[in-house]
């Protein structure tokens, strides 16, 4: 599918979550159960910012950079957990996340709400989806 891979060492069990346990570093592979899974959880969105761990494409070592991020995940916590993990796999630091927003199952629903969404629709399909805005 073009996303990375994650292979957990063991999953237990957090406040009726399932947790995957990976060491750092590590990626997840997305297997039918984990794709069901994130099916069926809520969606949240992010607003967030990260520092450039190193200089990238148009992007400078130590520039603050904007994100939106999407995730689906059980609950609030887990999923800023997952966006600040996403973010710094991506290569930044001091990830801050200022707002989130919780979008309604009736818009997960909707197919013509999905469908004119691009980033939306990645994200129910592979569980999570980064936008980086242009300073522009």
């Amino acid at each position: 599918m073009g996303h990375p891979g994650l292979v957990a060492l063991f999953t237990t069990r957090y406040f009726g979550v399932t947790l995957l346990i990976a060491p750092l570093g590590c990626v997840l592979k997305h297997t039918p159960r984990l794709q069901t899974i994130m099916r069926h959880s809520p969606m949240y969105v992010f607003s967030a910012t990260g520092v450039a761990k190193k200089d990238m494409d148009g992007i400078q070592m130590g520039q603050e950079v904007p994100f939106i991020v999407y995730i689906s995940f059980k609950d609030l916590f887990g999923a800023e957990k997952l966006c600040q993990l996403y973010l710094i796999r991506a290569g930044f630091k001091d990830i801050k996340i200022e707002k989130h927003k919780h979008v309604s199952q009736k818009l997960l629903d909707d197919s013509r709400v999905v469908n004119a969404d691009k980033p939306l629709k990645d994200a129910l399909q592979s569980g999570y989806h980064i936008q980086m805005f242009d300073a522009h």
